[in-house]
């Protein structure tokens, strides 16, 4: 029988060699920012979530409460990987309607009225993803962040579970923390 703990590692590992070839190219000669992290963690998690009850999907739509840095990060890795016609990217601006989003990305300090926002997705079933303090107690599902210089993350499964989004064990043993 194999450990848990031993599943963790391997799991840990598989992700980190995805996300470090993913960003082998992306990052070519280029300083690996915040911004390009977080832009390959949004892209990338649409393989570790489901959403129960809704057919498998063929394209994926990306909401971005964000800088415009950010947003074209996001924007500059789905034209990298060849995924346009899988990933569409929208930068929600001062528009708050979350039709067609499958993740909303907040950047807390770029956006205002973030509790509305994370209230919105948890209704319609959307996968949230952003940084800043206490986004999970705010009713985010992920939350990212930089720590030692490394792109690491919380989730709340009482939120995915509220908003009726499964995630895939895989990620889950990633998390820093599981709320």
């Amino acid at each position: 029988m194999v450990s848990p703990y031993f599943l963790r590692i391997l799991c840990s590992c598989l992700l980190l060699c995805a996300l470090s070839l993913a960003a082998g190219p992306y990052a070519h000669g280029e300083e690996v920012t915040e911004e390009k992290l977080k832009a390959l963690f949004v892209v990338n998690v649409l393989g570790y979530v489901e959403w129960p009850g809704r057919p498998k999907q063929a394209t994926y739509g990306v909401c971005m409460a964000a800088s415009e840095e950010l947003s074209s990060e996001v924007r500059s890795y789905i034209q990298l990987k060849g995924l346009d016609a899988r990933v569409r990217l929208r930068n929600l601006d001062g528009n708050r309607d979350l039709e067609g989003c499958d993740v909303l990305f907040v950047e807390n300090h770029a956006v205002r009225g973030e509790n509305f926002l994370l209230r919105e997705a948890r209704e319609k079933r959307v996968l949230s993803v952003g940084g800043g303090d206490r986004f999970i107690e705010k009713g985010g599902i992920i939350h990212v962040y930089l720590r030692d210089k490394k792109l690491a993350f919380d989730i709340s499964t009482k939120a995915a579970e509220a908003g009726r989004i499964k995630i895939d064990s895989r990620l889950l043993s990633l998390a820093k923390k599981v709320y």
